[in-house]
């Protein structure tokens, strides 16, 4: 460690491919690459928002959008057992192209990503997808 306190992050590189060790701030580092790629948490606060709707999905081969209410401002989305494929700009991810999330991994989603999420299974069995609903609580302009 530094005498400055702080963490390091080190890149390898090797045969054209990079591996990058990652500190958490608790000692634990893990590799990033290809097949472990970085992890994806929730962006933002959903604390003191009404949930308006918890819906279960499938993501097939078929490129599956979500059912977004009016009064929604943000969606949570989860894949709860499997890996899938998903834009947020309204075209269809193939099973090997597009942002990637996998299982309990979520993600927060402002309305207009909502809007143009799309999703696909990345292999040949179809993924289960939770999608939380928020708006801002009743009472609130």
């Amino acid at each position: 460690m530094p005498t400055d306190g702080k963490r390091e992050s080190k890149a390898l590189f090797s045969n054209n491919a990079a591996a990058l060790a990652v500190d958490d701030g608790t000692g634990r580092a893990g590799m990033v690459g290809q097949n472990n790629p970085l992890p994806v948490t929730l962006a933002g606060d959903t604390t003191g928002l009404r949930v308006i709707s918890d819906d279960p999905y499938t993501v097939t081969a078929a490129p599956l959008s979500l059912t977004v209410p009016a009064e929604a401002t943000v969606v949570v989305v989860t894949p709860q057992d499997g890996v899938i494929r998903f834009r947020v700009d309204g075209v269809a991810p193939t099973p090997t192209a597009g942002h990637r999330l996998v299982a309990t991994e979520g993600m927060q989603l402002t309305r207009a990503e909502a809007t143009g999420f799309r999703a696909v299974r990345e292999g040949n069995t179809n993924v289960s997808l939770m999608a939380t609903s928020y708006g801002v609580p009743a009472g609130t302009p």
